[in-house]
């Protein structure tokens, strides 16, 4: 199972393009050797969603920005990277905050967040999460920068505090987005 992801927009954007096991990034072999249950590369159609829909909404955490007294000044969705507890968000959802919050798809809290990177031509943030909370297995980032258009994709995320929701679609088209 291959996917790229993107984040915006409240959610997190998983775009399939093949069949290719997650894992076979982290053991060095090129993901286009590794099917997954035997299906051809670019038969996104042979994954079931619920397996697409377990993978991320395991991977998927929401991000409060919290003020010096504790309020949430706003909330979002972020996406374990790596297994050492990366997680990307939208650089938009943590601007300004006194603390930073992590919180799994059932509400468990992580010990810490600390401030990694950030990106503000690409809106994104990097966030290392610490607890006693396991780290999911990480998503896998693309090396492509946008899908393209008529590809099938889902979206899993946190909108408006919803947690744990999932769906798709389609990309009907590109567009750069201003002023985030």
């Amino acid at each position: 199972l291959h996917q790229r992801i993107a984040i915006g927009g409240g959610g997190l954007l998983l775009i399939m393009s093949g069949l290719t096991a997650l894992s076979a990034w982290r053991d060095g072999r090129s993901p286009e050797t590794v099917a997954d249950g035997g299906a051809q590369q670019g038969d996104a159609s042979a994954v079931p969603p619920t397996l697409i829909a377990r993978r991320a909404l395991a991977a998927t955490v929401s991000v409060r920005n919290l003020d010096a007294i504790g309020n949430r000044r706003s909330d979002g969705t972020g996406f374990f990277v790596s297994n050492d507890g990366l997680v990307v968000t939208n650089l938009h959802v943590i601007s300004g905050a006194f603390r930073i919050e992590a919180l799994s798809l059932y509400g468990r809290a992580y010990d810490s967040v600390q401030f990694v990177a950030a990106d503000p031509a690409r809106d994104l943030a990097v966030l290392k999460v610490f607890g006693t909370i396991a780290s999911p297995r990480p998503l896998v980032l693309s090396p492509r920068d946008r899908p393209a258009i008529g590809e099938r994709v889902f979206v899993t995320g946190n909108p408006h505090n919803q947690n744990g929701t999932f769906t798709d679609g389609m990309v009907r088209r590109h567009r750069t987005a201003q002023g985030i």
